[in-house]
């Protein structure tokens, strides 16, 4: 039975900017170049979310914690994500990356080439699709940020695809700025809070995962495979 536990930041939420820009000013470290690359992104007519830099922090932390040599990720956008993964990738691992929209694999063909990111596998599929073909335990560190509807598909397509021991992360699984305001635990929602409901049920319930639902930024899905 999965061992369940939400950890809310007790931080009031006029002083959480504050908070927030002392964690940015303190702890991440963003090489001008990548900053440069998201500019140029945010003058793009594509969707200009992405993790925040406090977020990619712990994600370069888990990944360095772990000692990844292969990692999937799901959602890449163009690869801002996958800049902070790669930050702490054991240097004879990989990480494949799955993104469905066009315009967002082009662009981040151009960063990770621009970025010298040689161990990046970027393909441009239907994420769904791709998973069937990846063999059962290949990957140790899993993360998915992509589209909410289809979480609970991702989440049983790649549990296999997870050694024992590793470790599965995923964003918005308590709210998103797409959500109007509204959360998980709010009786009314749309289809994609219902599936992120449905995917922190499914983990709630499985006997193979340990995880906490931490509420910070959108909510993160930290969990590691028994």
């Amino acid at each position: 039975m999965l061992l369940c536990y939400t950890a809310v930041m007790e931080i009031p939420l006029e002083k959480r900017e504050q908070v927030n820009k002392y964690i940015v000013d303190k702890y991440t470290d963003v090489p001008e170049k990548v900053l440069e690359f998201e500019r140029r992104a945010k003058s793009l007519p594509i969707p200009p979310h992405h993790i925040k830099p406090q977020f990619g922090k712990l994600l370069q932390v888990l990944v360095q914690a772990k000692g990844a040599k292969s990692i999937l990720e799901i959602g890449t956008m163009w690869g801002y994500s996958t800049w902070w993964l790669y930050q702490s990738l054991a240097v004879d691992g990989k990480i494949v990356t799955l993104e469905k929209e066009l315009k967002h694999y082009n662009l981040a063909k151009d960063f990770f080439s621009e970025m010298d990111m040689s161990r990046v596998d970027l393909r441009h599929c239907d994420a769904l699709e791709e998973l069937k073909k990846f063999q059962p335990e290949e990957f140790d560190f899993v993360f998915i940020d992509a589209d909410k509807r289809e979480y609970p598909g991702f989440f049983q397509l790649s549990k296999s695809l997870l050694k024992s021991g590793g470790m599965l992360v995923v964003d918005n699984v308590i709210f998103s700025s797409g959500w109007k305001g509204n959360t998980v635990a709010d009786a009314v929602y749309d289809g994609r809070i219902k599936k992120a409901q449905e995917l922190n049920s499914m983990l709630a319930e499985s006997d193979d995962f340990i995880a906490v639902p931490i509420a910070i930024e959108s909510g993160v899905m930290i969990a590691t495979k028994k």
